[in-house]
């Protein structure tokens, strides 16, 4: 589990990544080192031998001389056959820790100096004429080819490089680990300062997931790119509570409707069980009847709205014409208009469009029937216009009667909103569904709808998008 935290993650790549860069260039590092310490070897042994070819010329003319005397005779040990003294080049070289070998061309050891190693004698017939460097064993070697053929060898033993650079190594293993801890260290402060909002978004989250809707994240101490995710989440529980509050609204009003048909139909069973007048009895059964509808048209509507906010409601949209199908619902409120002696004008430019006919025929009709159930009592009117406009069709029902108090208006296509209150008891009273299911159907179809009330005049727009033409 430690490994699927991203606290735990971001620190293993805040070290591993330059753990890794500090390795290669400690590495490096020492590598230069060992190449530098040992080109200061080579250039020592470069720079002496010269030197000391003096010396083996010396010692070459020594063998002669005494070989001359002693006719057939080799020497098996120079040291003892040969009593040359060094000079001053070869005095200073071996004061410096040097060591000295001289070989015949025939690749007999004519001489070397005291402390000398026993290593392997050079190829005296090696193509590589001049100086050469050698590393055998534990000793770096120097390896010179002179014209007369005979093979003279300044040495160093690499004691004290492999000393030294064993040093190097420890310090530098030292300083890489107290480097990958500090910056182990350091990353680990930076990582919990960094992820300190998350914490408190987290926490936050939690409590409000708990019970506790009226918390909120404090944007002020996430200044950083989690600010933007904070207000993001805030606003997010700020449309969960009301969300929540309008489920709970929406419960207590769907139990309020349903409430009062209830009691209605329970309240005149009741009576009717001891009624003996038949017409009381039919009476009665009327009222259960009606009482009944309303229910029915009660949990229809909020069925549909239930599918509109789920996402289950489909569309069945078909081609049609969106001014004969709001000149067919002022056909259908007709009868209804001139019971009231409500007088209805039209005025339609046709739209053709693809749209669900049965659902916005229900749009057309709800306006319509609002604004006829709360027209003037006398002298009515209803003025229906449609035009197109920008890629939108424009419908348009304006209609006499009561103006809608301003603080009404940004609810009037709220849920069991309804703004003539005195209807709440009253039988021709509905729901407070219609414009609310209205309006999920016209912005099912991304359209919008809007009202505004003003001197006794009510108009209800609803925008409806058209498919690009050349004429729209």
């Amino acid at each position: 589990m430690i490994f699927r935290s991203i606290a735990t993650q971001l620190q293993l790549w805040h070290c591993a990544v330059p753990s890794l860069l500090l390795n290669l260039l400690l590495i490096l590092f020492y590598q230069n080192q060992e190449k530098a310490l040992t080109e200061n070897i080579d250039i020592e042994l470069k720079s002496r031998i010269s030197g000391i070819l003096p010396f083996a010329h010396q010692v070459v003319a020594s063998l002669d001389h005494e070989n001359s005397a002693e006719a057939g005779e080799s020497p098996t040990s120079p040291q003892t056959q040969l009593t040359v003294t060094p000079d001053a080049p070869v005095a200073e070289a071996l004061d410096a820790g040097l060591y000295v070998r001289i070989f015949s061309s025939d690749n007999r050891l004519l001489w070397k100096s005291d402390g000398a190693p026993d290593l392997p004698n050079p190829d005296v017939q090696s193509p590589h004429k001049g100086t050469n460097i050698y590393t055998t064993g534990e000793y770096r070697e120097a390896i010179q080819h002179t014209p007369q053929s005979y093979v003279v060898a300044l040495g160093s033993s690499c004691e004290a490089l492999s000393h030294q650079l064993n040093t190097l190594r420890w310090q530098l293993f030292g300083l890489g680990a107290g480097l990958i801890f500090m910056g182990w260290t350091v990353g680990y402060i930076i990582t919990l300062r960094a992820l300190r909002p998350l914490k408190t978004i987290s926490q936050t989250a939690r409590s409000i997931s708990s019970g506790k809707r009226g918390q909120r994240i404090n944007v002020d101490e996430t200044k950083n790119e989690l600010g933007s995710l904070a207000i993001v989440l805030n606003e997010s529980f700020e449309r969960q509570d009301a969300a929540f509050d309008q489920q709970v609204q929406f419960l207590a009003d769907a139990s309020h409707e349903l409430r009062t048909p209830l009691a209605i139909i329970l309240a005149k069973a009741h009576l009717g069980q001891h009624y003996t007048d038949p017409q009381s009895r039919t009476e009665a059964l009327a009222t259960c009847e009606t009482a009944a509808k309303h229910m029915r048209d009660l949990i229809e509507s909020l069925l549909d709205l239930s599918r509109l906010d789920s996402g289950v409601f489909e569309l069945l949209t078909t081609p049609g014409d969106l001014a004969e199908m709001a000149q067919a619902a002022i056909d259908f409120i007709h009868p209804l208009a001139e019971e009231k002696n409500i007088k209805v004008r039209a005025k339609l430019t046709s739209a053709p469009s693809d749209f669900d006919q049965q659902r916005i025929r229900q749009v057309f009709i709800n306006i319509l029937s609002n604004a006829i159930k709360y027209n003037q009592p006398t002298n009515g009117w209803i003025e229906v216009t449609g035009r197109v406009e920008a890629n939108h069709y424009h419908f348009s029902c304006t209609n006499s009667g009561k103006t809608i108090p301003a603080i009404d208006l940004p609810h009037l296509f709220d849920r069991f909103y309804r703004v003539d209150k005195s209807r709440t008891k009253s039988r021709e009273g509905s729901a407070g569904l219609g414009l609310a299911i209205t309006k999920s159907i016209v912005e099912a179809h991304g359209g919008r709808i809007s009202a505004e009330s003003a001197n006794e005049v009510t108009t209800v727009t609803v925008l409806l998008p058209l498919p690009p033409t050349d004429q729209n």
